[in-house]
């Protein structure tokens, strides 16, 4: 018996994705997750030391070093709460295991994470292991970053090699001149198994989170 799932079902996944594309302004690159029409299942929570309120065991950001976000729009509040604190950023990276795009800006974060520790603190969030919030937060292509400021996101962009420059500028307009060199990141080459936003398209994926 075929494990394929009936066609039905997938069209009505795509049906829901580009309904919330178009809630985030027909942008593919997605919005706050947090105006989503439905919620996640919240984890437990728990008060820190400083009476924050914090998903149980999803971390809170690490100054200087990229963190990932793991527990949907719960561990989202958090990291926007406790960068509230001191008036930092918040800037997730979507991505997915396997996108050579995505892999190309790996160390390039690193850097900008590093030059800019105090003033913003930066996750990624994988396609893979968090599609309920990436469907949230309408994500239509990856690599893609969502910058937080004040508790509210300002920009969805794209985040590949090439949209780098442009990513790099608006984190100089919001955050001034980083502490640091920032690396570029390379270019890398095209493979027929990479997959992209018309391959998504084509292939009935298009962010039906199966």
């Amino acid at each position: 018996m075929s494990d394929r799932r009936p066609w039905n079902a997938i069209l009505r996944r795509r049906a829901g994705v580009e309904a919330r594309r178009l809630q985030c302004g027909g942008t593919k690159y997605g919005c706050d997750p947090r105006t989503a029409q439905f919620a996640l299942s919240a984890p437990t929570v728990v008060l820190d030391p400083s009476g924050a309120v914090v998903p149980d065991e999803l971390p809170l950001a690490n100054p200087g070093v990229v963190g990932e976000l793991t527990g949907g729009v719960e561990h989202l509040n958090a990291l926007l709460a406790d960068a509230a604190t001191e008036d930092r950023a918040v800037i997730l990276k979507f991505k997915r295991d396997g996108c050579s795009a995505c892999n190309s800006t790996v160390v390039p974060l690193a850097t900008a994470a590093a030059a800019y520790a105090g003033r913003a603190d930066f996750f990624t969030v994988d396609f893979n292991r968090n599609r309920d919030f990436c469907r949230q937060a309408g994500i239509a292509v990856v690599p893609s970053a969502h910058l937080y400021m004040g508790g509210k996101i300002v920009d969805a962009m794209p985040l590949g090699p090439s949209k780098w420059a442009e990513f790099q500028a608006r984190l100089y307009q919001l955050l001034g001149a980083p502490d640091g060199q920032l690396v570029a990141p390379v270019a890398p080459q095209k493979k027929e198994e990479d997959f992209d936003d018309s391959t998504l398209k084509m292939a009935g994926l298009f962010m039906d989170l199966r």
